[in-house]
């Protein structure tokens, strides 16, 4: 009996041990990248700014990285805390001194971790006076690539090596320029990132007219982020922002009989509802969009006529 005891008392130390030296998980938190942080010796000036989504106090950690994927410096906190619906403004030498980085050379990977929900926007001051956003990547393809003029960046934000990167060049009509997969990137490690110059794009693709898509193949990774970048008179440019279309749901109607019991099943649908509103001489809406359950628990409401997949919140942020 006292052995178990012992055992017992053992193991609660061990766990009481092991929660205080672990640190916060990231999984429970909420985690961001800034893709392109030039040093405070660049030309190129950035500035960071850190948006609270969030009604709550907002503090954030931050780890930076170069362009080998080695860390620059300390994880460190940024701020105190950011209020609510507020933000902050960070220079490359803030973060410099916050993180006791050393100057680095070329663009760094700076990754954000918070304690509510935040998003990141960094803006790019060059030489002639031009500020640009410069925090816009995209995953699978980047559209505006023009001869001897554009750089792409490309970035692994995760934890595993990224291999054998290939991709194809098109134009504007679809037509393949060179080869249909060329080898582009041989490994990019964790939190590397690297550039594929305008030079390195004509001596790949050869020369076209125009602009073009560079297209990348299938990867076992989702990590890879890229940033499609036009230099021009000593300014980058950043061109990598896109919206890709959603697949809208067609509505389903309400059939007789209703139904009398419905499993209790999460799956959310935005249904048409009669308000019970008339009007003789002026318009006025007779119909109203609410959030059911699911399917069946929308029909099981007389008032309800059809239906849409998708709860009315969601369909309204999309």
């Amino acid at each position: 009996m006292k052995l178990i005891s012992l055992i017992i008392v053992v193991l609660f130390t061990l766990s009481v041990a092991a929660e205080e030296l672990t640190p916060a998980s990231s999984e429970t938190g909420e985690t961001a990248f800034a893709y392109l942080i030039t040093s405070a010796d660049s030309e190129y000036v950035t500035t960071l700014h850190i948006l609270n989504r969030s009604t709550e106090a907002l503090s954030v950690t931050a780890t930076l990285y170069d362009s080998n994927g080695d860390q620059l410096g300390l994880t460190a906190a940024l701020n105190e805390s950011i209020q609510g619906l507020g933000r902050i403004s960070l220079g490359a030498a803030d973060l410099e001194q916050l993180l006791g980085a050393p100057a680095w050379r070329g663009p760094a990977l700076l990754k954000v971790e918070g304690s509510a929900v935040f998003e990141l926007m960094t803006t790019l001051d060059n030489p002639t006076g031009l500020t640009t956003s410069t925090n816009c990547a995209t995953t699978e393809s980047v559209h505006h690539v023009l001869p001897g003029i554009s750089y792409i960046r490309f970035i692994n934000q995760g934890e595993k090596t990224i291999s054998n990167i290939r991709g194809r060049l098109v134009t504007e009509n679809g037509e393949l320029i060179g080869l249909e997969e060329l080898q582009l990137i041989d490994d990019l490690p964790p939190k590397a990132a690297q550039f594929l110059r305008a030079d390195q794009i004509l001596n790949l693709f050869g020369s076209w007219s125009g602009v073009a898509s560079l297209h990348i193949n299938d990867i076992e990774s989702n990590d890879l982020r890229l940033l499609a970048l036009d230099w021009q008179d000593r300014n980058f440019i950043n061109l990598s922002c896109n919206q890709r279309s959603q697949k809208t749901s067609a509505p389903i109607s309400c059939s007789e009989p209703r139904p009398q019991a419905c499993i209790q099943v999460s799956d959310p649908v935005c249904a048409a509802r009669d308000t019970g509103i008339r009007c003789v001489t002026t318009p006025c809406d007779s119909t109203e969009w609410a959030t059911y359950a699911n399917g069946c628990s929308s029909c099981a409401d007389p008032l309800v006529f059809r239906y849409v997949k998708g709860s009315c919140e969601s369909l309204l942020e999309g």
